[in-house]
Parts: C-alpha cells; sequence; structure tokens
C-alpha cells in the first residue's frame, strides 16, 4: 500500500512524499520517498518514459485472465457454477503491481476457497510444466531453486526429488493434470501434509500456478497457435497496441516531420471523430523534428514477456500502418520492425528486483539513466502510467509531469499522485493537452 503524504513548507507551498509499504521481511516496514514537485506544463519533451501494460498495450485482460485461472486451479473451482470469478472491486488491487502483491491479495480475499488438495496438484503441475516447457530458462531456474528450497530436505533427498521432477512421464501435455500421475504423486509425498498452512510457501507456489497459465499463452501467441483454455476470453483481443500509440511514437520521434500533409491525413484517419487542428499538427512535427525526444518503456513484467508483448504490438502497428499513404506507410513499417531498437531503453523486472518494482523508483531510476538524461533535464521528460503504483514510481524517480492515462479497469485505482488524469488516454494527450507544452510566445 503507498500513501500520499503532504508537508507544509514555506510560503504556504508544500512538499509531497510517498510512504511506500515494503515487502514483508523487508526493513524497514515503510519508506519515505520525496516527490518530484507536480507539473502543469512542459517548456520541451526531451525524452517520455512510458509504462507497458495497460498504457502502451491492453494485456490487463491476459493478466486478470491469469490471476483467476490461478485461483481455480488451487482451489478446484473450475467452472463458473462453483465459483463466479474475479469482480471489478479487485481490479485496483491486481493491476499496477508486481505479480507477487497482486496473488498475495487474491489469496487473502479468496482464503476461504483454497483447497490444500487442490493447491498440492496445481503447485507440481506447474513446476512439472516449468521444467519440462518452460519457454524462459530464468524463470524455469526460479521455480525449480524456489521449490527444492520449500522440501526442507537433506541434500540427499533433494536430488531424489529432483530426479523424480525430471522424469519424461511428467513432461507430457496430457499428463500435468493427472493428479494420479505415479511420478506427481511420488513427488506429493515431499510437501508438507498441508502445503498451504505456510503463507511463504502458499504464496511462492501460487505465483508459480499463475505464470504457468500466462506462460501457457504468451509461448501459443508467440508461435501463432489458439491458447488453450481460454473459457470464450477472445485471444485475438488479449495484446493490442493501446489507441493513439502509433501517433505517438513516430511523433516523438521526428518521424512525421518530413511528411506533413501524409500524417495529417493518416492521423485523421486513425480518429475521424476528431477534428484534428492542422496548425497545431504542423507545430508538432517541426519541434520534434528538430528535436526528437529519447524514449524509454519501464515495465514490471520479466523480459521474456515483455518482448512477446511488444513483438505482437509491433506486429499490430505494422498492420495499422497499411492504411497511410504510399509515402509514409514504409516509413512507419520499417520504423516498427523492432521495439528494442525504436525504445532508446526498454526496462523490464530483470533490470531490478521483485521487492524494488513499482512503486519503488528503481525502474524508472534505470530508465532515466539508460537514455543519459542528466537530472537537470528531468522537468523535461513526460511520464505516462495506468495505475496508482506507477504514478508514485515516476514522481519517486524525479519526474514532475506524470500523467495518467486510466482505462476500464483501473478507472478505480486512486490516482492522485498524477500531475495530470487523462479520461481519453493517448488521443487526448496529442489533441487536446497537446503534449503539456507551452503554447508558443505571441
Amino acid at each position: 500500500m503507498t500513501k500520499l503524504i503532504r508537508q507544509t513548507a514555506e510560503h504556504g507551498l508544500y512538499r509531497e512524499f510517498a510512504e511506500i509499504e515494503n515487502p514483508e521481511g523487508i526493513f524497514p516496514a515503510f519508506e519515505l520517498v520525496p516527490l518530484a514537485a507536480p507539473l502543469s506544463e512542459l517548456t520541451e519533451i526531451k525524452a517520455l518514459v512510458c509504462d507497458m501494460d495497460g498504457t502502451s498495450t491492453t494485456t490487463e485482460e491476459l493478466c486478470i485472465h491469469s490471476l483467476e485461472t490461478m485461483i481455480r486451479r488451487i482451489s478446484g473451482l473450475s467452472s463458473k457454477e462453483q465459483w463466479e470469478g474475479l469482480k471489478d472491486t479487485d481490479h485496483p488491487h491486481i493491476i499496477g503491481n508486481s505479480t507477487t502483491k497482486h496473488v498475495e491479495y487474491l489469496l487473502q480475499t479468496y482464503s476461504r476457497l483454497i483447497d490444500p488438495m487442490a493447491f498440492r496438484s496445481a503447485y507440481l503441475q506447474a513446476v512439472s510444466w516449468f521444467v519440462h516447457q518452460g519457454p524462459d530458462p530464468k524463470r524455469r531456474e526460479e521455480v525449480i531453486r524456489s521449490f527444492l528450497q520449500s522440501l526442507s530436505l537433506d541434500p540427499k533427498r533433494r536430488q531424489e526429488a529432483l530426479k523424480i521432477l525430471s522424469s519424461p512421464h511428467i513432461s507430457d501435455t496430457g499428463n500435468l493434470h493427472n493428479t494420479f500421475l505415479p511420478e506427481l504423486k511420488a513427488l506429493s509425498e515431499f510437501l508438507p501434509p498441508d502445503p498451504t498452512a505456510d503463507s511463504a510457501f502458499l504464496l511462492r507456489g501460487a505465483v508459480d500456478v499463475y505464470y504457468q497459465r500466462y506462460h501457457e499463452i504468451l509461448s501459443a501467441l508467440k508461435a501463432g497457435l489458439k491458447p488453450p483454455d481460454m473459457d470464450g476470453l477472445n485471444s485475438d483481443i488479449l495484446i493490442r497496441p493501446m489507441p493513439g500509440l502509433i501517433l505517438l511514437l513516430p511523433l516523438l520521434k521526428g518521424i512525421f516531420s518530413p511528411f506533413p500533409e501524409a500524417s495529417l491525413a493518416f492521423a485523421r484517419s486513425c480518429f475521424p471523430e476528431r477534428n484534428i487542428d492542422a496548425d497545431r499538427w504542423s507545430r508538432l512535427l517541426q519541434i520534434f523534428g528538430a528535436r526528437p525526444a529519447r524514449m524509454a518503456l519501464v515495465t514490471s513484467s520479466i523480459r521474456y514477456e515483455a518482448d512477446i508483448v511488444m513483438e505482437q504490438v509491433f506486429s499490430e502497428l505494422r498492420n495499422s500502418a497499411l492504411a497511410a499513404e504510399p509515402s509514409l506507410r514504409e516509413v512507419l513499417i520499417d520504423f516498427f520492425q523492432s521495439p528494442r531498437a525504436l525504445y532508446d531503453a526498454f526496462i523490464t523486472a530483470d533490470d531490478s528486483h521483485e521487492i524494488r518494482l513499482k512503486p519503488h523508483r528503481d525502474l524508472y531510476s534505470i530508465a532515466l539513466q539508460n537514455i543519459h538524461l542528466p537530472a537537470a533535464d528531468f522537468d523535461c521528460v513526460l511520464g505516462l502510467e495506468d495505475s496508482e503504483s506507477g504514478l508514485f514510481a515516476i514522481r519517486a524517480a524525479g519526474i514532475g509531469l506524470a500523467a495518467a492515462l486510466p482505462f476500464a479497469q483501473t478507472m478505480n485505482h486512486n490516482m492522485e499522485a498524477a500531475s495530470h488524469i487523462l479520461p481519453g488516454a493517448i488521443p487526448e494527450l496529442i489533441f487536446e493537452r497537446n503534449l503539456f507544452l507551452k503554447p508558443p510566445k505571441e
């Protein structure tokens, strides 16, 4: 939990601080972090720092689906008739923070549903899946290490457990949900009688169950396959660019500047319902044509996940670029070839640690370091986020203009750390707020 604290200073002004709750077992329990003074506008934009999930791309449905699947698997309540699923009131607590925090909230909220036998089965299936099918080597190593450490066994017994876990019989996809498989039953003997009694073990195991589902879907999408067991969820809309992203990125990088007429026509075709002012658009093209902004993408997702998500997003952006006039079309398709090449910094959870993700400043501070922006220029940075924890992280990193872009699942977040709240998201940012740039002097 993060709180905003205002302290009155001289001349009736005040300073703002964030009281950030640390994970259990970390000293101190809370940290008091000074926040950059909120800014209402910018004289120029030297850099953009932007969140991924919910700000650049629509992946929240995927995260929510995976979290709900985790609860279903550790409770044994697989159908809507048995349990209706997550509620809208859960969304503020399971979006925008670290995965561990999301899972921790759900375990507390739905503790009455958790069944020790169902959890035991789901956890072992998740561990087995990562050992034999897990696509991300780092996550696989973490799952195995956590599993072995949780057993409290002597080295010889750990070797026995690891040998069983490596059995080729477990590697078959059809066997992963067979709770009567001899190998899974043998592994089960190594676990405590009630594995849900240990809150730390329950949390680690539930996180692994969540990641199994999330990575099952990402692996399928990467391979161009339809993910299994979607329960009516349309996999075609799980990962899409947020409206306006196709204009924001090339605009800030000066890509549109040589194509004033074609880019204006493209912007109007993307948003035909808006009255886009030609003179204002032309001024933006002149500004960023002369001084392109540096850009950093910042996410609490691990690198494996972020790479797949953004590759899917860029594929959609290339498809959308086909609507541009021929002179601009090829330039945009080339521009959106590679997320890693486009962004000056691509910061993921792998660049920090689970205990220092948002709302801590670390990821955004690393981004600012990686784009080589001096602290004196932080008041020329535009920060975009969709969640409470992300807004605190931006302000804690020294960025005063932190704009909130809430959407359906984050509308109930506390956005008090935002300098501005934009219900219209990126289109409002560009067409109505003029990127918060100060108007030119007459």
